[in-house]
């Protein structure tokens, strides 16, 4: 089974010279593999193989104080999936800022709902993803007469029959990580503004998202807002190990969903450890 080995915090004043060297100990990396890994801001991803060399490499690496920890592919994938809200009601007269978040609609069934208290919330993670709907057709009669022609001999240019339609919508997300270890998701295509912000409601589901994101930061004083989502290039690493026929059904290509909750589950793991606490992955903890 395939697992990954990931990096939250180096141990105080190390340099980049001294984390090559660990790489190198820790994973038997070629110097100059290790050199370009010791380079990464953290949270970073230092290593993808097999899961138990992941556990071997992430136990050295533990040993000189790296918080570090190390999840498993199917792990992973479970938490790339996380439960959806539809709305999130204010509970009037509560002495603190308290919420009942009720669900979305699973396939028709009936909505539920829990109680959330804003100061459990410990990562908001802010982002959004682009979708591409891919419509393959025959050329129309419109299309043929742009055809192009061969100018010597007048013939028109043998070109592919079909036409590819590209067309891109976006998402606005806001991810909420209770420091039990939770998971919810707050997606704009099902969640409603309307009813969660009242009055402070925007014009867009982009302002919207941020009103959540700062309503929700500003009820919770122990909570990290992240919004480094478009920075994160070592997503793409794993969207391959990731990727289903869910990902792409239909002509719609979802790799940018896949790549943000690759994004916030990794760092809802990583919150957990920086914090010394235990999941159940494999081989995880603060070292």
């Amino acid at each position: 089974m395939r697992g990954y080995v990931f990096v939250a915090r180096w141990p105080p004043g190390a340099g980049p010279e001294f984390v090559a060297d660990l790489l190198e100990r820790a994973f038997g990396f070629a110097p100059q593999d290790a050199a370009l890994t010791a380079r990464r801001t953290t949270p970073a991803m230092v290593y993808r193989g097999d899961l138990g060399e992941c556990g071997v490499g992430l136990r050295r690496l533990l040993e000189e104080g790296v918080v570090g920890l190390g999840v498993s592919n199917e792990h992973l994938r479970r938490m790339t999936e996380p439960p959806c809200l539809r709305v999130l009601r204010a509970a009037l007269g509560a002495p603190e800022p308290l919420y009942m978040a009720e669900f979305a609609r699973a396939r028709g069934g009936p909505a539920e709902s829990m109680p959330l208290r804003a100061s459990d919330i410990r990562l908001i993670v802010r982002g959004r993803s682009r979708t591409v709907q891919e419509q393959v057709r025959d050329r129309g009669v419109g299309d043929y007469l742009r055809t192009r022609v061969e100018p010597t001999s007048g013939l028109p240019i043998p070109e592919d029959r079909t036409v590819r339609d590209r067309q891109a919508s976006y998402v606005e997300l806001v991810d909420l990580h209770l420091r039990d270890g939770t998971h919810l998701r707050c997606d704009g295509s099902t969640f409603s503004f309307r009813e969660t912000l009242g009055d402070e409601r925007g014009l867009t589901d982009i302002d919207n998202a941020d009103r959540l994101a700062l309503r929700l930061a500003g009820q919770a004083p122990r909570a990290v807002v992240d919004t480094q989502f478009d920075g994160a290039t070592w997503t793409a690493s794993l969207l391959g190990d990731l990727m289903s026929v869910r990902a792409s059904r239909g002509g719609m290509d979802r790799r940018g969903l896949l790549a943000f909750s690759v994004y916030s589950a990794v760092l809802g793991l990583v919150r957990l450890v920086e914090r010394g606490a235990r999941a159940p992955w494999p081989y995880g903890g603060a070292g």
